[in-house]
């Protein structure tokens, strides 16, 4: 499962609001505030956290889990830099 801090990193990372996580998991808004204001791991009907990884991932935005847990960004989302 994820934690609160990885699921608030994963929606900063790409700069998601919270509508977008919350009408894919078919969530409130002010459900998923609760989920990232927890302390640990995230609490909740288990399809909430389910279906905003699987949006967050549309924004190329993956989740690591075990013992070294983080956040990254794909690396083929990021635009090529235009050379001058």
């Amino acid at each position: 499962m994820i934690t609160a801090a990885q699921m608030r990193t994963a929606r900063a990372l790409p700069g998601m609001d919270w509508r977008n996580p919350a009408a894919a998991a078919r969530s409130t808004i002010p459900a998923l505030r609760r989920m990232e204001a927890a302390h640990g791991r995230v609490r909740g009907p288990v399809n909430i956290p389910v279906k905003t990884i699987e949006s967050l991932k549309c924004a190329a935005v993956n989740l690591i889990a075990g013992d070294r847990r983080g956040v990254h960004r794909r690396i083929d989302s990021i635009p090529p830099t235009v050379a001058a």
